[in-house]
């Protein structure tokens, strides 16, 4: 009987317990659903909060993947809306991210902006986001935040004892398929032409004053124009008499006046051409001397006096040597490393010498097996010059990204405030020749291609080489009615309205194609030209308020052509662009 007393004691208290655990479950789950009424309400609340923060120019703090983005405010400035933020690392360690992008919703369409790119923090440390608006800021509803961590694939080369082991980080570059000839074809020699036309008046507008009148016998390297802004001299490329002076276009599609050369085809020098055994035994000022009185300057499209970047006082410690060529037709510098591997080795290391410079890197796109392969059959000898693969990417030639990937460094004004000199390699060997035979540089590799010609082939061809006589003379053109020429490459080059175009120290390529009479069609706000700018500008806005210029940072332009390339419109955005600042030029 006292058993079943204790029994139903215990069955009531059980039921007691269930009882209560259920009373309290009921309450939790009671307190659950109120809690979730309350959040909502105050989501609710934040987003409209939010919206008026907006409006008020003051944004609430955020924390994304362990970053504390704060200070976050809209502002107005000569009806340009500027967004401004402060990212810190909160974390303990070092943190890496390729890209920072901040999305504005505003009427339910979404633009993705690029803020931060290739950024290591520090712990504690911060950025500072700024970013030009293409939007109406009364209308922005929301503001988002999303981090992309960026990967490294690590590259090495076991069959080389001068082995390099890098790190490649993907910046948003943008992968092209490319036209390029194979580095292997035959380069075209075609110097010897009746008449060379020698342009008083380079691509970026420095004027040649003229030394020389109708009549004048001149020698290869002698001097017919003294510049009015530097000490370059302007050099004839053929032994001759001078004819006469005409206009003739050049590489920006300018119509300048020239120095007319008939050649005597003597192939006779100014000053002694002869051998020197070793390159290396020549002073600094020796070596600017000659690159002045050679006539070098750089020939991968910007024709700066190479003399200038040795003439610092800066202590250089790195040499850069480009030959990354990304635009997508040419091919010039592949051809010339494909040719002289042996002399750009020896001219890096000369200028090593003469210079003081600790290390060399000579920057080759990655997948170019066939010329990475020619640098290693010799660069066991020189164990402070490496070679470092560049991920094919466009714009990765340019010399910032460049500095930036390789060194991880930044700069300012010149590159020799932080230790380095960038020369392309096609310079190099025009360096080489000085050195070598006190050459100047009157010859050059240009690229000849495009889908019109018929036979697209690297050329060497005289400075001042008129380009329609080498089209006639090869029998290039397919067809000339509808075609479209181009000084330059593809993405950077520009349109010129005649083949009547002078070869200039400056250009690389000359192309030919078909012309699809494509219309530029109305900007549709996609923001893709945003997106793949590497320097984080807003080319469409640039175009839209071309009067806020300065606000809108047009002088980091570097006119590389994405936008143009990835507009769905097929608006030549950096043509406009180059406009503004040639309208602003001076002001910028």
């Amino acid at each position: 009987m006292k058993n079943k007393k204790s029994k139903s004691k215990e069955n009531i208290k059980k039921q007691n317990i269930i009882l209560v655990a259920s009373i309290i479950i009921i309450i939790i789950c009671a307190i659950i659903s109120i809690t979730t009424i309350v959040k909502n309400n105050k989501n609710e609340q934040v987003e409209k909060n939010d919206s008026d923060a907006i409006h008020k120019e003051v944004l609430k703090d955020n924390i994304v993947d362990n970053l504390t983005i704060s200070n976050a405010k809209i502002t107005v400035n000569n009806d340009v809306s500027n967004f401004t933020a402060i990212v810190t690392n909160n974390t303990s360690d070092d943190y890496h991210f390729n890209t920072l992008y901040v999305t504005f919703t505003t009427n339910n369409i979404t633009s993705k902006i690029s803020a931060l790119q290739d950024i290591t923090l520090k712990p504690g440390e911060y950025e500072t986001i700024i970013l030009t608006l293409d939007s109406d800021v009364s209308e922005t509803t929301k503001i988002d935040y999303t981090i992309e961590r960026w990967r490294s694939n690590c590259y090495f080369f076991i069959f080389l004892k001068n082995y390099c082991i890098i790190n490649i980080r993907r910046i948003g570059m943008v992968t092209i398929k490319d036209n390029k000839i194979s580095p292997s074809k035959k380069v075209i020699d075609d110097i010897d032409i009746q008449i060379v036309y020698i342009p008083l008046v380079t691509k970026k507008g420095y004027k040649y004053v003229k030394t020389v009148s109708v009549g004048t016998y001149v020698y290869i390297g002698s001097i017919v124009g003294k510049s009015t802004v530097n000490e370059l001299p302007l050099l004839s490329s053929v032994s001759g008499t001078v004819v006469g002076f005409e206009n003739k276009y050049i590489s920006n599609g300018n119509l300048v006046e020239c120095i007319v050369i008939e050649n005597d085809f003597k192939e006779k020098y100014f000053g002694n051409i002869g051998k020197k055994q070793d390159i290396t035994k020549y002073s600094k000022e020796e070596f600017i001397s000659l690159l002045k009185s050679c006539g070098i300057s750089g020939m991968s499209g910007n024709d700066f006096p190479t003399y200038i970047k040795y003439e610092t006082n800066n202590q250089i410690k790195y040499l850069i040597v480009n030959g990354v060529e990304c635009e997508i037709y040419s091919s010039a510098d592949n051809a010339r490393m494909y040719k002289n591997p042996e002399e750009i080795l020896e001219c890096i290391d000369a200028i090593m010498e003469i210079m003081h410079i600790e290390k060399s890197y000579i920057a080759i796109k990655e997948n170019n097996d066939i010329i990475i392969k020619k640098f290693l059959k010799y660069i066991n000898t020189y164990p402070n010059i490496k070679i470092y693969p560049i991920q094919d990417a466009y714009p990765m030639g340019y010399e910032r990204f460049l500095i930036n990937e390789i060194l991880g460094l930044s700069y300012d004004t010149i590159t020799s405030k932080v230790g380095v000199i960038t020369e392309n390699v096609s310079t190099i060997y025009a360096i080489y020749e000085a050195l070598k035979y006190h050459k100047p540089l009157v010859e050059k590799i240009v690229t000849i291609s495009g889908d019109s010609l018929n036979n697209p082939a690297n050329y060497k061809l005289k400075i001042g080489t008129n380009f329609r006589e080498v089209a006639e003379k090869n029998h290039l053109y397919k067809d000339l009615k509808d075609t479209i020429k181009v000084a330059g490459g593809a993405m950077m080059g520009t349109p010129i309205k005649s083949d009547d175009l002078i070869i200039t120290k400056d250009l690389t390529t000359i192309l030919v194609l078909n012309n699809d009479n494509t219309k530029e069609m109305p900007c549709i706000k996609c923001g893709k030209c945003s997106e793949v700018c590497p320097m984080n500008l807003i080319p469409s806005l640039i175009i839209k308020k071309p009067k806020s210029f300065r606000e809108l940072n047009i002088n980091k332009c570097i006119e590389c052509g994405l936008c143009s390339y990835i507009c769905p419109s097929k608006i030549d955005v950096r043509e406009h662009i180059k406009k503004i600042k040639e309208e602003n030029n001076g002001r910028i």
